[in-house]
């Protein structure tokens, strides 16, 4: 009836407005989380400290932004971690996996890395599932949340492996015999990354390249300044000037 379909309609429009406004808050809150991780980056770097470690120093708050349980700072050189992880070899291998693996919009995200690689199944319980965002390449430069694992009961109606039985007709196939409620246990898995994850964690990407930016800008200049002075003492300089480099 008209007074139904109006009905619905309403409620529906009322439930729309309703999700837009949680979503927008989201957004808000993980914007302005990330900017305040980046002020406070940049005043550690200003006063000559790395923008890693300051990083890393709050990173609680890392992990609440996309609800992980460990987090990871990687490059070639070092892991500065925080929080339930595997060992420093076992993060090693993720990362170089995670290396070769396709990530849309500079974001590479699994709720069951064990599936994709048995090797990582002893890791489930601290890293089941992982998110990574690329900051340097070729550095290799990565930062990664990661989640233990969390066993699911997945209700079935009938168990999925059982086979399909044939009638009394061998060209026709009948029903299972039984679609008795089935419940597997699903392990190795993590809770799945949701959307709103996968934002947050391309946001702190964008922040934290643009902050590695302005570093090397900055050591750039400052290299630049010096080079500058000493060749003005060098020019100016009556005595004899002898350079080596580091090896003699």
């Amino acid at each position: 009836p008209y007074a139904v379909r109006v009905a619905c309609d309403l409620v529906a429009e009322i439930v729309a407005t309703r999700v837009a406004v949680l979503e927008n808050f989201s957004r808000v809150r993980t914007a302005a989380t990330v900017r305040r991780i980046e002020g406070r980056l940049i005043e550690v770097t200003s006063r000559g400290g790395r923008w890693q470690e300051a990083l890393m120093e709050d990173a609680r708050e890392l992990m609440r932004l996309v609800g992980a349980t460990g987090v990871v700072l990687a490059n070639e050189d070092e892991l500065i971690t925080a929080g339930d992880l595997p060992s420093t070899a076992e993060l090693r291998a993720i990362v170089d996996w995670i290396a070769t693996q396709p990530a849309p919009g500079g974001v590479f995200a699994s709720a069951s890395v064990a599936l994709d690689v048995r090797e990582f199944a002893p890791l489930a319980p601290a890293a089941a599932g992982v998110l990574a965002v690329e900051l340097s390449r070729p550095g290799g430069e990565y930062i990664l949340w990661m989640r233990g694992e969390q066993v699911q009961e997945v209700r079935w109606a009938g168990n999925p492996h059982k086979p399909v039985l044939p009638g009394n007709d061998p060209r026709e196939l009948s029903p299972r015999r039984s679609f008795a409620v089935w419940t597997e246990r699903v392990r190795l898995t993590s809770r799945v990354w949701s959307p709103a994850d996968i934002i947050a964690a391309q946001a702190v990407g964008v922040s934290l390249r643009d902050v590695a930016l302005q570093v090397r800008s900055m050591s750039y200049l400052i290299a630049e300044d010096r080079l500058a002075h000493l060749r003005r003492v060098l020019q100016g300089s009556t005595d004899g000037v002898l350079v080596a480099d580091g090896t003699g």
